[in-house]
């Protein structure tokens, strides 16, 4: 693999992370609920963004850069087990299982 595309992916996957953040910090203060929301709302619409570019890479094949990076890197960067988890173990530690 060329150095363009690791550099795709990694500028993909910055824009990913801070795209993440400015939903949690958005939605963090209009949810009530104490629950993850915004992890699982990334997740969900991370999901859906991949199965629409990968059926689309299929039908009609992009350059490779621009499909990893979007994938790969918006997308992983995005989207995330790990932040649920670790908001989980918090929620937990708190003595917050509702």
């Amino acid at each position: 693999m060329s150095g363009s595309v690791w550099l795709a992916v990694g500028v993909g996957s910055g824009v990913g992370g801070l795209l993440r953040f400015a939903v949690a910090r958005s939605l963090v203060e209009r949810t009530p609920w104490g629950i993850p929301v915004a992890t699982w709302l990334v997740n969900v619409l991370g999901s859906a963004a991949l199965c629409w570019l990968a059926v689309r890479q299929e039908r009609s094949p992009a350059d490779l850069r621009l499909y990893l990076g979007l994938t790969t890197g918006v997308l992983g960067g995005f989207t995330t087990y790990s932040t649920f988890n670790g908001e989980l173990v918090r929620k937990l530690t708190e003595g917050r299982t509702g």
